[in-house]
């Protein structure tokens, strides 16, 4: 079984890979520029729900025959890059438009919380990043004579606290700073979250032709 020190290895190592910046990040704070508090914990959900999907993939070993195969990796690779450049350009479409002043400036929200919830999955059920932690570190902590899959819900458990308390805690602060420049650090935030979609896109799809 897990030991305690097990834990707090696996839960500073998900918390290290929350605080790294990337597309997850960008996603919440994005979504959360467009639809408030609520679609922060909505997309922090789908996060967390990809992240369970990864999960049983890696114990049932789905995860090992996508590693095994180039073809099906670089398909999710280019797959992942093609929706972050999707998120991006969409993002910044919508801020040149004027549709994304919503919750900050005392509008309705233009997003919905399914929408930032599905943004948040597949996002990150197509990022193979993230497939390669559950395949290659994940079962790191589940010892031989360990039930797999209560071991692994219960680590899975600690990186949903993560993930359910990092991106909201963000995007409250996030939040707050809007109100407090007003509509112009929101103007900011839009584009410059819209251009590190799109350039996290880029990357990917870089990374698939190699």
């Amino acid at each position: 079984m897990l030991t305690g020190g097990e834990l707090t290895t696996f839960l500073a190592l998900c918390v290290v890979l929350a605080l790294v910046p990337g597309p997850n990040l960008a996603i919440v704070l994005r979504n959360t520029a467009r639809g408030g508090q609520p679609a922060a914990w909505a997309t922090a959900a789908g996060l967390t729900a990809s992240k369970a999907v990864w999960a049983i993939g890696s114990l049932v070993g789905l995860a090992s025959i996508l590693n095994a195969s180039a073809t099906a990796w670089s398909t999710l690779r280019l797959l992942g890059a093609a929706y972050l450049l999707y998120l991006g350009v969409s993002t910044l479409l919508a801020q040149r438009k004027g549709l994304t002043a919503g919750t900050t400036s005392g509008g309705a929200p233009q997003i919905s919380l399914a929408a930032s919830a599905r943004s948040g999955a597949f996002s990150d059920l197509l990022n193979p990043k993230v497939g390669a932690f559950y395949l290659a570190v994940f079962p790191q902590f589940i010892g031989p004579g360990d039930p797999v899959m209560l071991t692994g819900a219960a680590l899975l458990l600690v990186h949903a606290v993560v993930l359910m308390s990092y991106y909201p805690l963000v995007a409250a602060g996030s939040l707050r700073a809007a109100r407090l420049a007003g509509a112009g650090w929101q103007r900011i935030l839009e584009t410059g979250l819209g251009a590190a979609l799109i350039g996290a896109g880029a990357i990917l799809a870089a990374d698939a032709r190699r």
